[in-house]
């Protein structure tokens, strides 16, 4: 299993930085914003989609994600989930 490290930033302060700032964070990430970027793919390179990535990997970094190994796997989590949230509602 892979060592989890803490994140070096939090959610918080990298969605309030300034735009350089921004990209030098996304930067301790592995994220880094190519000088020219071909026009297929630009929308990865706004910051919504490369924010949306790095919320990704600080929640797996904090242990706070899963991994499903079949389609099967995932889907009766799912329905656990809505049993249980069904439940808390009366």
């Amino acid at each position: 299993m892979a060592t989890r490290t803490k994140p070096p930033i939090d959610m918080a302060t990298l969605q309030s930085a300034a735009d350089t700032t921004f990209w030098e964070l996304a930067a301790t990430f592995g994220y880094v914003r190519p000088v020219e970027i071909d026009p297929d793919q630009r929308w990865f390179w706004t910051r919504e989609w490369v924010n949306g990535h790095i919320e990704g990997d600080i929640n797996g970094a904090e242990s706070r994600s899963r991994i499903y190994y079949s389609t099967e796997e995932f889907f009766e989590a799912l329905d656990t989930w809505a049993k249980d949230a069904d439940a808390r509602r009366g």
